[in-house]
């Protein structure tokens, strides 16, 4: 069963759940949502319960401006997140069912990208999942769009800057990407409309290369899992943030042409690759917690 909670991110009132683990006290891990989702998707909620299964107390919680947490409606700046995700570590590390020695980030994509710069960051996170992930923002803007369409992007990301900067308000975009035939057919999202996103987050969004910050994870345990055709998140955005990885460090890929559909039917060697590499870099087994 799951406990609702609430911790501050920036003075902003974060909602939460924590699903603690059976074999508490023992290692835990914040579920890094995706981009423009909540707590609520429902894939999220088939994925938690083999992780506290597999002896893993886990906290899932929504970012600032999104679900029941406070803050702006709709934005999504990459650090703000990667401190929400902080944040949530150091909420996760107060429960008394985790030993704070042994905590991990698992992210679905860009909750993947997000996690990964929050494992660069923290020497608190001892293992991270990044699971069909962007790592590099403007390749993932640019790869999504024909020549043209960038073109007009870079314009609209220029004339948005001059625009905040002359009247101090800027303009808005349905999606920061053209969203794939896949998308509108899914379940795996939860049904609500998605806000529009403010053209100051897409040039956030832009300039977010955790590939770049990935070296300093080492000797910590980076894990990236992707789809060898996904046409969200290009399997080589994973393979060039493992290539620049030091070790100890894993490349899963996963034979699909799909991203939402590569979550739900291939959900077993998703959970069964990442329960591994926590197990192996975390450890299952109870410990006593001792005062120091």
């Amino acid at each position: 069963m799951a406990e609702a909670l609430t911790f501050f991110s920036d003075g902003l009132r974060m909602s939460a759940l924590f699903y603690p683990s059976r074999d508490a006290p023992g290692p835990g891990v914040v579920f890094c949502p995706g981009s423009r989702v909540t707590k609520e998707t429902p894939y999220y909620h088939e994925y938690i319960p083999r992780l506290v299964d597999a002896g893993l107390s886990v906290l899932l919680f929504d970012y600032r401006g999104w679900g029941e947490s406070e803050g702006a409606k709709g934005t999504l700046y990459p650090a703000e997140q990667v401190e929400d995700i902080r944040n949530a570590l150091t909420c996760l590390g107060l429960r008394p069912e985790v030993d704070p020695r042994r905590m991990g980030l698992i992210g679905m994509s860009m909750g993947g990208a997000l996690a990964m710069q929050a494992t660069a960051l923290d020497e608190r996170v001892r293992a991270v999942v990044a699971v069909l992930s962007p790592m590099d923002g403007r390749k993932m803007l640019r790869g999504s769009r024909r020549e043209y369409e960038w073109t007009e992007l870079r314009e609209t990301l220029a004339s948005d800057r001059r625009q905040r900067v002359e009247t101090g308000t800027g303009g808005t975009m349905d999606h920061f990407s053209p969203p794939t035939p896949e998308r509108g057919r899914t379940t795996a999202l939860a049904a609500d409309p998605i806000p529009p996103i403010p053209i100051a987050c897409v040039q956030a969004i832009h300039d977010f290369r955790p590939v770049e910050l990935v070296h300093l994870i080492a000797p910590r345990g980076a894990m990236w899992i992707a789809a060898t055709a996904d046409p969200t998140c290009p399997v080589e955005h994973s393979q060039r943030a493992y290539a620049a990885a030091g070790s100890p460090k894993r490349l899963v890929e996963i034979d699909s042409s799909e991203h939402y559909g590569t979550y739900v039917k291939h959900a077993d060697a998703i959970l069964d690759e990442a329960v591994n590499w926590f197990d192996g870099h975390l450890g299952s087994a109870v410990i006593t917690r001792t005062e120091d």
